[in-house]
């Protein structure tokens, strides 16, 4: 068992490898296929950008893609996630890395195969090592 696997042992959820991409173009590219891939079929998926002019670009090409989405703009709440809409099957969810919330307690929905898992992409890293550390611990 690696180091890694003892630590995060208690995790119920799969957590993939950060992947870099040289241009933005291959980025947008490898976001797409991420988000048609099958892993994400049927889920909700959150796509996080620390900066707004990545957010801008986000939806350009959600647009350009023809892919429905919805811009999140209150702080999520944790508590009331389940009544939010945020764990829609098959719905797209643009954030702001800032209405994240510090902390995120396991929450049944989110671990179970009843349909509300959630897809979580965090689409670009914070130069402030503690901004980005706070979405990673989320």
């Amino acid at each position: 068992m690696g180091i890694l696997n003892w630590l995060f042992k208690q995790r119920r959820y799969k957590r993939f490898e950060d992947a870099f991409m040289l241009t933005r173009a291959r980025l947008w590219e490898a976001l797409r296929q991420s988000i048609d891939s099958p892993e994400h079929s049927a889920k909700a998926i959150w796509l996080i950008a620390h900066f707004p002019d990545t957010f801008t670009e986000l939806q350009n090409n959600l647009g350009q893609w023809s892919r429905d989405y919805e811009v999140i703009t209150s702080p999520i709440e944790p508590q009331k996630l389940e009544h939010s809409g945020l764990l829609c099957r098959d719905s797209i969810k643009l954030i702001l890395a800032d209405l994240v919330p510090e902390t995120f307690p396991d929450h049944p929905s989110l671990m179970t195969d009843n349909g509300k898992q959630l897809g979580i992409i965090i689409v670009e890293r914070h130069p402030d090592f503690n901004r980005d550390q706070r979405l990673l611990n989320f």
